[in-house]
């Protein structure tokens, strides 16, 4: 599981062309917070271990040895909270609740290259998901693209984990988003969850973004291709 866990994190290196001094001088999400952004090794696998056992077991948790060795520069780790919905109502992650899960982002930001052909959300997807189809039998992984008027998006995870993979690409720059949260939910609400949060994304700084208030997917013209989803 660590190799597994590690190639993804290479992938989001690797693939990074600048350095990442800040996610959120990028792009915004409400779910992405300066306050929240995790610094400390220590800390941040603190964070992760409480996760890995709310998921796996204390007893089990030794089986997956996914220890964080070291933070990149190209990189950026953030603990977030994503407001559960109360009484069959729809989640908001800007609504304030103690019904909260929380989770543990890595996420990188990279410029495309201005030259040739633009590859489509699902070449790019097909590269960066290649590691779950090694370590997953296909009937165990749900993914999903979205697709609206400013960016494309999808995201990949196992039945049987707590780790989601994205990616996001912007339509009106050249530049596009990837990374992995590992989050406690159920199968419905991870779909939920990871919808939300790859429509929430904007690729604006966070302090120019325009608040409005509402719903967190202010997007319009939103279709996800039914196509992209695997679930069995």
């Amino acid at each position: 599981m660590k190799t597994f866990l590690a190639y993804v994190a290479s992938l989001l290196l690797a693939t990074s062309l600048f350095a990442q001094q800040n996610t959120t001088e990028k792009i915004s999400n409400s779910l992405i917070r300066q306050d929240n952004r995790l610094t400390d090794l220590k800390e941040i696998n603190i964070l992760n271990t409480k996760l890995k056992e709310g998921f796996y077991g204390t007893t089990n948790r030794d089986l997956v040895d996914d220890t964080i060795d070291e933070i990149d520069n190209n990189s950026s780790y953030y603990r977030i909270l994503y407001s559960l919905p109360l009484n069959g109502a729809e989640p908001n992650p800007r609504t304030s609740s103690r019904n909260l899960a929380e989770g543990l982002l890595l996420i990188s930001w990279r410029g495309q290259a201005q030259f040739g052909t633009p590859k489509s959300i699902e070449v790019i997807s097909k590269g960066f998901f290649y590691p779950f189809y090694q370590v997953n039998e296909e009937k165990d992984l749900v993914t999903e693209y979205i697709k609206n008027n400013v960016l494309d998006g999808s995201f990949i995870f196992s039945k049987n984990s707590n780790l989601i993979s994205f990616v996001i690409v912007s339509k009106t720059k050249a530049e596009t988003v990837r990374g992995t949260i590992t989050i406690n939910l159920p199968e419905s609400e991870r779909l939920t969850f990871a919808k939300s949060f790859i429509e929430n994304t904007t690729f604006e700084p966070t302090q120019s973004r325009t608040r409005t208030g509402g719903s967190a997917n202010t997007e319009t013209d939103t279709t996800r291709t039914d196509g992209g989803r695997t679930r069995n």
